[in-house]
């Protein structure tokens, strides 16, 4: 300001717009930005035509790497700034380069569109997530960011997107001091809540808001309050102003400090004890099971989830100790072998999950998994002896990796605000999988950021376009942080440009309205994708009626299996978007059940069929190759006829593993049975690192069961013949 020396009077001063913008430049200044770009190359084989011999995955990403590092330094050197400036630009692939240098890595929530080449290469298509190194939100390079869309968009690379892929921008606060604090993360989560559906309804296209890969904030916070209410914005941010309240009264009786040192020690029934953790013996969690039903000492004091348990003992005085001789202690950590089933036993129960084992015998009802949920628990609760329920001394602490009070506070927070991830399953977090990713706010201080998912993944189209996007992430988090915090319930699209700061700046309010121009209304999108599914529906049915098990030629199957995987993949889109009502979908999938099966039967019998004469090509092939030289082995096995043998049982597999609802991360085994001349497919349920031992317990298992009904709530204790 500008003042009169005299008087001390303003002469000047900003507007309070003025004074926003200044706020949020100052702001800026210490945020970091990440950026992560999906895509696929649909054909590996042009992108890299001097591809040799590769013996690991890591130099497969490292040669798609050189490709990309190529292409870029050939963009850079044609435009302005000659060799010099290209040098500087480049893709790594090893793991050690990420936050420093652009790095390309695998994804496996991308599902490329089935083509053609995916047919003719048994190496196409290749997907890909490339990812920036750590930039300043005011100083990001917008021409390396240019240059790389144009390298993946352009050839030999021709990348391609789809719904499944997105663009993903990471933000933190490596130039701040620290990361935020957990109120500030609780403040931005609860302003995303507000806003949410402003922003699906004005900018993102209407097959990304019903992603798999791209869920609702609030959905995923109904899912952690476990409040039985349908998911508002009003009813996310309630959940959110709870676990902050109950976060404040922990740090300040001092209880972060003791979970961080020698830990929180109490009494608690077992029962109780039982339903709140997880884990095996390495790795005992306190699990979220909303803020409804929180795990409470028998002092009144609450636990947040995330806390790991470190030692179970006989009960004494609340605030004790088991004794030097380790004469109370029923279980420890430390003492316990890696995936052991000792704390378990020690709660009276087999493993995670299951039933006590003194009710099991008086009560078989209680194990009928295919009860309702809420059922299940209320038989167990009644068949459960008293003496199930008695106390049981808890020593309570802070996960071995987290050192700060800061660090501890949003770790609690992100694990009390989210649903509960069981410590050792093989597949991702479904928490990441939504339009804001809370789930690395618990790390480190450099490493925690806020990701923002909801943006489409058309970045190689519009890169300067996309740039807003990062843009606005920025601005929203800032201003999300500094407070103060917006109202409940859902808040208008004006409001949100007046939060954000967009109706200050000029050219942030025609980006805004620029991405609002190309998202078509609901309802002319609606008969847009409805009218194209139709379409496909029509020609994958009229193809499937010319394929034929008996014919020679598998062309005509291969071109139905193709326009099947199109089908079946779009069908989850489709789900999300067009009602259950709408005749002009879902009447033609109904009346093609019996199609449908059919030709899912034939697919299969094909593969079995393709396998075996593969199976036997291929021993002939390796008998030959023990006999031949270098050169005549690489005749052998890459001549045009073996090539698109391999090729066509890779369609085959791939229509059937999509069909089946197979996870990039899950198995999928198979086997035939001879005596019924069909392929009888299983999926394998993993929960732990170790393979579970105990049987289901329904009746003796000698291995002699056909199959075992198991469980889908309790995986472990399917029996291990399932």
């Amino acid at each position: 300001l500008v003042t009169a020396s005299t008087g001390g009077n303003a002469l000047v001063t900003r507007s309070p717009s003025e004074a926003r913008t200044v706020e949020g430049r100052r702001a800026e200044r210490e945020l970091s930005v990440g950026l992560e770009v999906e895509a696929w190359l649909p054909d590996l084989r042009a992108a890299l035509p001097d591809l040799r011999l590769l013996r690991t995955n890591a130099e497969l990403f490292g040669a798609v790497a050189g490709a990309i590092s190529a292409r870029i330094r050939t963009l850079a050197t044609r435009r302005a700034g000659g060799e010099a400036r290209a040098r500087s630009r480049g893709v790594s692939a090893d793991r050690r380069d990420w936050g420093r240098l652009w790095t390309a890595a695998a994804d496996g929530s991308i599902q490329p569109s089935p083509s053609k080449l995916s047919r003719e290469h048994d190496d196409a298509p290749f997907p890909i997530e490339v990812v920036s190194h750590v930039m300043r939100l005011d100083a990001v390079d917008v021409e390396e960011f240019v240059d790389v869309a144009a390298a993946l968009r352009q050839p030999p690379l021709r990348a391609r997107t789809n719904d499944s892929t997105g663009f993903h921008v990471h933000v933190g606060r490596r130039f701040g001091g620290g990361f935020f604090s957990f109120e500030e993360v609780a403040a931005v989560a609860a302003s995303w809540c507000r806003f949410e559906a402003a922003i699906n309804d004005a900018i993102l296209p209407l097959p990304r808001r019903g992603n798999a890969y791209c869920r609702d904030l609030r959905d995923i916070l109904a899912l952690g309050a476990r409040r039985g209410v349908a998911p508002s914005a009003a009813a996310a941010q309630f959940h959110i102003i709870n676990v902050v309240a109950r976060l404040r009264a922990f740090r300040d009786a001092g209880l972060a400090t003791t979970a961080l040192g020698a830990g929180m020690v109490g009494n608690v029934s077992r029962g109780r004890l039982r339903a709140h953790i997880s884990g095996d013996d390495a790795l005992i969690v306190v699990k979220n099971r909303g803020v409804d039903d929180p795990l409470t000492l028998a002092d009144g004091t609450l636990v947040p989830p995330g806390l790991e348990l470190v030692e179970l003992g006989e009960a004494g005085e609340a605030g004790g100790a088991p004794d030097s001789a380790g004469e109370r202690t029923l279980w420890s950590r430390d003492a316990a072998a890696v995936g052991g089933a000792g704390i378990w036993r020690a709660l009276g129960v087999e493993a995670d999950g299951d039933a006590p084992m003194a009710a099991l015998e008086d009560h078989p009802e209680a194990l009928d998994f295919d009860a309702d949920v809420d059922d299940a628990a209320t038989l167990l609760s009644e068949a459960t002896t008293p003496d199930a329920f008695d106390t049981v001394e808890v020593r309570l602490t802070a996960p071995l990796t987290i050192e700060d009070e800061d660090r501890l506070l949003r770790y609690l927070l992100v694990k009390s605000l989210l649903p509960h991830a069981p410590p050792h399953v093989l597949a991702p977090d479904p928490s990441r999988y939504c339009k804001l990713n809370l789930t690395r706010c618990g790390l480190d201080a450099e490493d925690a950021t806020f990701e923002f998912r909801a943006f489409p993944g058309d970045v190689l189209e519009r890169p300067l376009a996309t740039l807003g996007w990062v843009r606005f992430c920025g601005d929203f988090t800032a201003a999300s942080a500094r407070g103060p915090a917006p109202t409940a319930g859902d808040g208008p699209e004006a409001e949100l440009l007046r939060f954000a700061g967009l109706k200050d700046d000029i050219m942030m309010s025609a980006w805004w309205r620029e991405c609002a121009h190309r998202v078509r209304p609901a309802a002319t999108e609606k008969r847009r994708v409805a009218t194209n599914f139709a379409a496909d529906f029509d020609a994958w049915l009229l193809s499937a009626k010319k394929a034929s098990f008996d014919d020679a030629d598998d062309g005509p199957l291969l071109d139905a299996c193709d326009r099947w995987r199109s089908v079946f993949a779009a069908t989850h889109s489709i789900r999300q978007m067009v009602s259950a009502d709408d005749a002009s979908v879902w009447g033609r999938v109904a009346g093609a059940q019996d199609a449908a099966r059919e030709f899912v039967k034939l697919l299969g019998a094909r593969l079995l069929e393709r396998l075996d004469r593969h199976e036997r090509d291929l021993s002939v092939r390796c008998e030959c190759a023990a006999r031949c030289g270098v050169v005549a082995t690489a005749a052998l096995c890459c001549d045009a006829a073996f090539s698109k043998s391999v090729a066509d049982v890779r369609a085959l597999r791939a229509a059937v593993e999509e069909t089946r609802g197979e996870h990039p991360r899950g198995r999928l085994r198979w086997r035939r049975d001879d005596s019924l001349g069909r392929l009888h497919w299983r999926r394998r349920r993993f929960r732990f690192t170790q393979a579970p031992t105990s049987c289901c317990r329904r009746t003796p298992c000698r291995g002699s069961k056909p199959r075992c009904r198991g469980s889908t709530r309790y995986p472990q204790n399917s029996c291990t013949t399932s």
